[in-house]
């Protein structure tokens, strides 16, 4: 495993605090779901993601470099053997374990109650977007704490709670969006935005979104691994710009590195 992963993890996880994350939001749904109905289980679950995986989750992943400089750790990290690689998804995934477990169980009722009204296919959409606009918020997040951090050593609570609020726009972005191009959204249908027209082929509108989605979501990673390459001054023998493929080329050279 993943040293860096397995080292959050034992920070942010314990046995306890996913117990307590489980009954409390099991009696927020029973109670939504006992009282309104189906309605409020899926309004109550929803609510419940954002506050944890989004906002929450915006928050552990903005400190989690900032609390390694703060705490006199970042220095050690830096000269350990781990790859720029290693310590991105360690940094994304492990910091913000326990959100995602609040996250997850969220996600369960959801793509459960999406099933049950709209089939397979409504599920899935469902899934993978409250997936993506989950690990927006918190890469952003991230990546904008590293551009920090690059700059200067020392950071305030104001300070992150900026980083917090670059990841908190980046999904009231996707949201936005979402709501546009998803039948069951807000707006669902006031831009009638139900197809696009994109080099002569009719596509769903929400299928071209998740997957534009997607795109931009692994831009950011590849983003954040550049600043951790740039940190931990693993990769100087690169000439670096700004350019998108060179930043998915070396990513892959990790990659590769991890695997063999």
């Amino acid at each position: 495993m993943n040293p860096e992963f397995q080292r959050n993890l034992w920070l942010e996880y314990s046995y306890r605090r996913a117990v307590f994350m489980a009954v409390s939001l099991g009696l927020i749904f029973l109670l939504g779901n006992s009282t309104f109905g189906t309605f409020a289980l899926r309004t109550s679950a929803e609510y419940a993601f954002y506050a944890i995986a989004v906002i929450w989750g915006a928050r552990n992943a903005a400190q989690a470099v900032v609390g390694e400089i703060q705490d006199r750790t970042w220095d050690g990290q830096r000269l350990s053997s781990l790859s720029p690689f290693a310590m991105t998804w360690g940094k994304l995934l492990g910091a913000t374990s326990h959100a995602w477990v609040g996250g997850l169980l969220c996600i369960l009722v959801l793509v459960w109650t999406a099933f049950r009204q709209g089939g397979a296919v409504a599920a899935m959409g469902d899934l993978s977007y409250y997936l993506m606009i989950g690990l927006m918020a918190q890469s952003v997040a991230l990546f904008a704490s590293l551009l920090a951090v690059r700059r200067r050593q020392t950071h305030s609570r104001l300070d992150v709670f900026f980083y917090q609020i670059a990841g908190l726009i980046a999904a009231w972005g996707v949201w936005w969006a979402w709501q546009v191009v998803s039948a069951g959204g807000v707006f669902g249908g006031a831009f009638e935005f139900d197809e696009l027209r994109w080099w002569g082929m009719s596509i769903d509108a929400s299928r071209f979104y998740l997957v534009s989605l997607l795109i931009f979501l692994f831009w950011v990673f590849c983003k954040i691994f550049k600043q951790l390459s740039y940190i931990i001054s693993d990769c100087t023998k690169f000439s670096y710009n700004d350019s998108f493929r060179k930043d998915v080329a070396l990513l892959i050279v990790f990659v590769f590195k991890e695997v063999n």
